[in-house]
């Protein structure tokens, strides 16, 4: 019985709900598989744009060809070191939407999107 308690609220752990948001309006993505190659080494390189360590609240953007890709700490007390795979796979969920997304899940907000013409 321990154990189907632990397994359960580890269980709950994986399965926190997420505030995901595909947006409806704007332009599609150039090329998806461009953006998820830059998402790739902004969360994994060595001095990647999305790697190291984020203060309480900070918030990191990059700005590639067109596409913005933003990444935030949304902990006001703490801050911290992003997994690169977290970083990777939440970003490419929103190049998986058609034209961009959003999403906030355990404490962090990520954005990728190709901003309408009109914004710049």
């Amino acid at each position: 019985m321990q154990f189907l308690t632990i397994s359960l609220i580890a269980l709950g752990a994986v399965l926190q709900p997420a505030a995901a948001k595909c947006y409806g309006s704007g332009d599609n993505w150039n090329n998806q598989g461009a953006a998820r190659e830059w998402v790739r080494h902004a969360c994994s390189d060595q001095g990647g744009m999305f790697t190291g360590f984020y203060d309480r609240l900070q918030s990191k953007e990059m700005c590639v060809e067109g596409n913005f890709f933003q990444v935030k700490n949304e902990n006001g007390n703490q801050g911290f070191d992003l997994d690169n795979n977290d970083c990777i796979m939440r970003l490419y969920n929103e190049i998986s939407c058609g034209k961009g997304g959003e999403n906030h899940v355990a404490g962090w907000f990520f954005r990728g999107l190709v901003p309408q013409k009109s914004l710049f």
